[in-house]
């Protein structure tokens, strides 16, 4: 946190004194820059203030968690204080992989020795990259992340195809892509098989044949796109 002080008094605490807290606080509370501090309401951006001014408040909430990217831990002790961690959260961003296209991912670091691989584990906490439920007319059913709707089916003869396009584009075509066909109408003898073509950082096709049904598919498909790069 940067500390604004005014040209305090040389007998004034940092920790105490009424000058540094006023403008500390505004530093952190001002939500309309009036006080010309830049940038304006730091902590009301994070925060939902409390306007209740019992003894202890209980209004007050987090607004939203803002993360910078930094790189790994290299240690879970803090070197400011000498506390250790059981455990860091933090954000990352990846190089871009091989399109170029660099994201932020959340992660989870713990373990006492960034030496040894087996006590000290750094992994992602979701490796999801895009994800939908749609029926074969390309209509979304429910919440979609990442993916262009509507999509156009194109069928030929017992085949049915949708494109998929990603709303932001990935670091890589190197995602698995995992998908489920969901459908009332299949029976026991019903045979489908998916593939997955034309995979780039930008989305990919998927095709569903009939493996001994004239009729192309109609159903729902499940997709979760998933990686870290």
């Amino acid at each position: 946190m940067v500390q604004y002080q005014n040209k305090p008094l040389s007998g004034d605490q940092r920790n105490a004194s009424q000058l540094d807290l006023l403008n500390n606080s505004l530093y952190l509370l001002d939500l309309t820059g009036d006080t010309g501090i830049t940038p304006a309401g730091t902590l009301a951006v994070d925060h939902q203030m409390s306007g209740n001014d019992v003894t202890t408040p209980t209004d007050g909430f987090h607004n939203q968690v803002s993360m910078p990217s930094r790189s790994t831990p290299s240690s879970q002790t803090n070197a400011v204080n000498g506390e250790i961690a059981a455990g860091i959260l933090y954000t990352t961003t990846d190089t871009g992989g091989t399109e170029g296209e660099p994201h932020a991912i959340l992660k989870y670091v713990i373990g006492t020795d960034p030496t040894d691989a087996t006590k000290y584990i750094d992994y992602p906490i979701s490796c999801i990259q895009a994800f939908a439920c749609f029926n074969s007319t390309g209509t979304v059913n429910g919440n979609a992340f990442n993916i262009n709707f509507p999509i156009t089916p194109v069928t030929s003869g017992s085949q049915r195809s949708w494109t998929i396009v990603f709303t932001q584009p990935l670091s890589s075509y190197l995602y698995g892509v995992s998908v489920n066909l969901d459908s009332p109408f299949l029976v026991n003898t019903d045979i489908y098989f998916v593939s997955i073509i034309a995979r780039s950082n930008v989305g990919f096709v998927i095709r569903v044949n009939s493996f001994n049904n004239e009729n192309p598919y109609a159903g729902t498909l499940n997709v979760i796109v998933y990686g870290i790069f």
